[in-house]
């Protein structure tokens, strides 16, 4: 049945191989669904909050590393 939104293409299966390629896929089936099933005001806002509170978090904690690190690099040298 052509223009119905389906595919008869097989998806592959997760073995544990890829991780990068079935990460964004899950994410987008992930955020696909929360669309079909939720109205696209509450999903966005969500979405992008998570999104920046996590990119937050995680701009924190690698500022915490390489700040340790570089001060006990720069510390014993003459």
């Amino acid at each position: 049945m052509a223009g119905s939104g389906s595919s008869d293409v097989r998806t592959p299966i997760f073995s544990g191989e890829n991780y990068e390629f079935w990460k964004i896929k899950m994410v987008t089936r992930g955020v696909k669904r929360a669309l079909d099933t939720f109205n696209t005001a509450i999903v966005s806002p969500i979405y992008y909050a998570m999104f920046t509170s996590f990119t937050i978090f995680a701009s924190a904690i690698m500022f915490k590393y390489t700040r340790a690190r570089s001060t006990f690099n720069y510390r014993n040298v003459r």
